[in-house]
């Protein structure tokens, strides 16, 4: 007993216990195995259930765990221990270590623990041995059993420990004097120190006077009040800066007995429902104070709850919504698949926003903006809907109106030429899918001007309105009129069957406007002229239709009014590419793509090369060298045809310059248009060339303009020319003899030298008529003091034939081709009089 009592001494560790208790039994007692069972303290009732706590050795039990009333822990009729031998049959279901048949097992009662288990595997217990070892049992049962109440009570004060320092509130307790006596690692945050820093201090040891002494009124209360007191605080943590609302609970803590320990403080950080009830109060602010009206309904499609401004907006008040659905307000202005639209929008993206026109309480129908979310639920599932509109029935209004000035005239209340345009787009749509026919007319008023000029605006105001009148009642609401301004309207006559149906409009919007208007007791009498063009015989686009109409109608003033055109596609077709190749030239203007050929002039009688002809020609990327009449009979447009003839000027006198300088004394012919001619600073154009080619006598420059172009403005023509003899520059008639009346502007026109047509010229041999032409022509240059010189001399006979008619100077193939200017010294200097001429 005494070596028991100093191994197990007063160790705490039930483990260690029990192996000391076995280590003594082992070296005093024969025994071969020792087994320590054990009640768990904490069991379901209903399962009690033994458990080997501690064996020796361990590898002999063949069980560890026995339900109670278990054979192995049955003593039977005694109460404190029982023995039997281990090969006794009857105790066989007791035996639950590995033994031996030769040996014995004793079992005691641990007090209230459980149960001791000894086995010898040789041999028996005696009664009297079993006595002696029962106060060593009692010894063990109450050294263990302080062990595990220790043990026990230890887990408990950790497990306490571990939850309230896993709590995430404050948990504080201080003493009555106000020193803290312990806290949770949520505290430690609070004041940025560990327990063990905090205990035995207090509140002024940490934060200021101010604050400390709040807390410590707050404790005292706490202490003598009948319940917990709850206070809101907020506070600052040192370990981060970061600052909360605190709901704080303190109470006085007591011993079992009674006794005061201090005030036990728990604080629960409340800052996260602070600010979400201070949102929701903004919310519900916002809700019952926004102007524009805000409806709930629950997943279900129910109205749960609605705003002042919904009340506002639709006339019905809250009680009265309320359990209803939102299809109450629908107006009938949209159909199913609209909301059915809707609906898929809200499912797929949670949101829907677009214009609705809803009825009010009173049966006004308005229009509203309404945008509807889903909310939903922890689970994904829509739990609520939130509409949210606002009338918009003025800015439609106000929309509406302004569409109507964007797309009608004011004046007569007709589509103008924005709708028009889109309408216009609409009916060639149509048009195509339906083949059908489809005329543009351009309608202008005839002799508008004179009445609104002498009547005033006011008359001409009323006049359009009334001419708009009659053309909506002459046309019917199948067709469509618009106004583009002023006096002119667009009309559009569609499904037509055949262009006989679209003259028979025609006339009768012409009879229509011909008769008399009665405006402030005026009779005004107008008429109509009329362009049209047909769609699809002229496929072209909305803009182009409307031009194409409108250049028709110039054409119906311009062929007597009051009447109407139709617009040929063939015409501008040619016009169009006409403006092509004008582009085209004026490309090659700008690219330098044109050069000028030389053709030889001579005297047939002396063989004398005294000047050349400045020919141009195209040099083309594409199509080679292109002679002038492939190209020249495309410029129409003067500002072209004047910046071509410079070029020519200025090249054919540069050139003049250079063979000058290398002792070509040569005369230089250079062609002139009409429209060059007769440009208002031709002259002063000229006179600039001249002072920068001042080295080029300017008698040997001489200008060839068409009989038939001079002739057309004879005064101009006439005027300039002597403006340019001022200059020292010489003219020619070129191609005399096509034009009319040659004989009387010869007189009139002050040209140098006339210059016989070549048609004449190469016909003369085989018909008398040209040839009686010719010698008349060279007669009249005689006889007005002229220079005669002949072109189209294609062979040696026409020349002979010229010298005996008494014309010197000719030039042709028959003499020489158009030549660049580098081949031009060595032809004039190779050059001999045909002997055939001599």
């Amino acid at each position: 007993m005494y070596e028991l009592s100093l191994a197990i001494g007063n160790s705490l560790d039930p483990e260690k216990v029990c192996s000391e208790f076995i280590s003594v039994m082992m070296r005093q007692i024969q025994l071969n195995y020792i087994g320590i069972w054990i009640l768990p303290e904490k069991h379901p009732v209903d399962e009690c259930i033994y458990k080997l706590f501690h064996a020796f050795p361990a590898s002999r039990a063949t069980e560890t765990e026995l339900p109670l009333g278990h054979p192995a822990l049955d003593l039977g009729d005694v109460d404190f221990f029982n023995s039997f031998a281990l090969e006794d049959a009857s105790y066989s279901q007791a035996i639950v270590e590995e033994h031996c048949q030769e040996g014995s097992c004793a079992i005691f009662r641990l007090g209230s623990l459980g149960y001791v288990r000894l086995i010898r595997d040789k041999g028996y217990f005696a009664v009297k041995e079993l006595r002696q070892l029962r106060p060593v049992i009692n010894k063990l049962f109450i050294a263990l059993g302080g062990a595990l109440a220790y043990h026990q009570l230890q887990k408990e004060q950790a497990f306490q420990n571990s939850l309230i320092h896993t709590i995430p509130d404050l948990i504080w307790l201080k003493s009555p004097e106000g020193e803290y006596l312990s806290c949770n690692r949520r505290f430690e945050e609070f004041f940025g120190a560990k327990e063990h820093q905090i205990i035995g201090k207090t509140d002024y040891d940490f934060v200021d006077k101010e604050l400390a002494d709040y807390f410590r009124e707050n404790d005292n209360k706490a202490l003598f009040a009948d319940s917990p007191r709850t206070n809101m605080e907020w506070v600052t943590f040192a370990n981060d800066g970061k600052r909360a609302l605190l709901e704080t609970i303190k109470t006085p803590m007591k011993t079992s007995s009674g006794e005061l320990v201090g005030v036990l403080g728990i604080g629960h950080d409340i800052t996260a429902l602070h600010d979400a009830q201070q949102q929701l109060k903004l919310a519900a602010s916002v809700f019952e104070h926004a102007s524009e009206g805000i409806m709930i309904t629950d997943e279900k499609g129910r109205i749960i709850d609605v705003n002042k401004a919904f009340s506002q907006l639709t006339g019905y008040s809250a009680e009265e919504v309320i359990g209803e659905r939102p299809s109450m307000l629908k107006s009938g202005h949209h159909s199913e698949e609209f909301f059915a639209a809707m609906w898929q929008s809200l499912k797929k993206d949670g949101h829907w926003r677009g214009e609705v026109w809803n009825r009010n309480k009173s049966g006004e129908i308005y229009a509203e903006l309404l945008n509807i979310a889903t909310v939903y639920d922890d689970d994904g599932n829509a739990s609520h809907y939130v509409s949210i509109f606002s009338d918009i029935t003025q800015l439609k209004e106000h929309q509406h109106e302004l569409e109507k000035m964007a797309h009608f005239d004011a004046l007569t209340q007709l589509p103008n030429r924005v709708l028009l345009s889109d309408r216009l787009q609409t009916a060639l749509k149509s048009c195509k899918q339906n083949q059908q026919i489809m005329a543009v007319a351009y309608l202008d008023l005839d002799e508008f001007k004179p009445i609104n000029d002498n009547h005033g605006h006011d008359v001409g105001d009323l006049l359009l309105i009334e001419v708009a009148k009659r053309l909506s009642d002459a046309l019917g609401p199948e067709n469509e009129i618009a106004r583009l301004g002023g006096d002119e309207f667009v009309l559009l006559f569609t499904e037509l069957i055949s262009v006989k149906q679209c003259t028979e409009i025609l006339e009768h919007l012409i009879d229509e406007l011909s008769a008399p208007f009665q405006i402030k007791q005026l009779t005004l009498t107008i008429s109509a002229s009329i362009g049209v063009t047909l769609f699809p015989e002229d496929d072209a686009d909305a803009d182009t239709l409307i031009r194409h109409a409108d250049q028709a109608m110039y054409t119906a003033k311009q062929t007597g009014r009051n009447r109407y055109h139709f617009f040929d596609p063939a015409v501008d077709r040619q016009t169009q590419d006409q403006h092509k190749a004008q582009d085209e030239i004026r490309s090659a203007l700008d690219n330098r793509e044109f050069v000028l050929f030389y053709q030889p002039k001579v005297n047939m009688r002396t063989g004398c090369v005294y000047g050349v002809e400045a020919l141009i020609r195209w040099q083309h990327p594409t199509l080679n060298l292109l002679p002038p009449d492939s190209f020249l009979p495309q410029i129409t447009d003067p500002g072209l045809s004047t910046a071509l003839g410079a070029w020519v000027m200025e090249e054919a006198v540069s050139q003049l310059r250079i063979w000058r300088s290398a002792g070509l004394d040569l005369s230089m012919s250079i062609n002139i248009s009409a429209q060059h001619l007769q440009s208002p600073k031709f002259p002063e154009q000229l006179a600039s060339l001249l002072q920068e080619y001042s080295e080029v006598p300017h008698d040997t420059i001489e200008l060839e303009v068409l009989e038939t172009a001079a002739f057309e403005d004879i005064g101009v023509a006439s005027t300039i020319i002597d403006q340019c003899h001022d200059l020292g520059v010489r003219f020619a008639l070129d191609d005399f003899g096509t034009g009319y009346s040659s004989l009387t502007y010869l007189r009139k026109i002050p040209a140098d030298t006339v210059k016989i047509d070549r048609s004449f010229v190469m016909d003369m041999l085989e018909d008398e008529e040209d040839k009686t032409i010719v010698e008349g022509i060279i007669g009249l240059g005689k006889a007005f003091n002229r220079e005669v010189i002949a072109e189209g001399v294609e062979s040696a006979a026409h020349g002979r034939c010229l010298l005996q008619l008494g014309c010197d100077n000719a030039q042709g193939y028959g003499i020489a081709k158009p030549m660049p200017a580098d081949m031009i010294p060595d032809w004039v200097a190779t050059f001999r009089i045909n002997e055939h001429w001599k």
